[in-house]
């Protein structure tokens, strides 16, 4: 297998290892799975053989954890969850405006931000 080609699977294989199978939420390990069979498609020195060994390996990872999501009940994307930057990965560190979030007063909320600041004022130019 080329240099390059093995990169790319020891990448995949690192992205599905336990840790981060129980770490990571499934869209993303899935993601990033995509992303290194997309690599190694875009590979113009490489010999087709070569590209075809390498993506069997990543579609095995890529099996291994849709069966990992079969098995669970739970979201995949475990409520849109997202990284905190030092790996921990929670519905918490989401900071997308979402109605669950505020409650009642989510479209206080909403209006008050699209109101313009009352302190600047208005300029209107005429139309002459």
């Amino acid at each position: 297998m080329h240099h390059t080609i093995q990169k790319f699977v020891t990448t995949a294989k690192n992205v599905t290892s336990y840790k981060n199978m129980v770490n990571m939420p499934p869209n993303q390990i899935l993601t990033y799975l995509m992303d290194q069979a997309e690599r190694i498609t875009k590979l113009a020195y490489v010999s087709q053989a070569e590209k075809d060994e390498g993506l069997d390996i990543i579609w095995k990872l890529y099996e291994k954890v849709q069966k990992k999501v079969l098995n669970t009940t739970e979201d995949e994307s475990w409520g849109n969850a997202k990284s905190n930057g030092k790996g921990v990965w929670s519905r918490l560190n989401n900071q997308e405006v979402d109605a669950i979030s505020f409650g009642n007063e989510f479209e206080a909320i909403i209006d008050s931000a699209q109101v313009p600041n009352p302190t600047t004022k208005v300029v209107r130019y005429d139309d002459d």
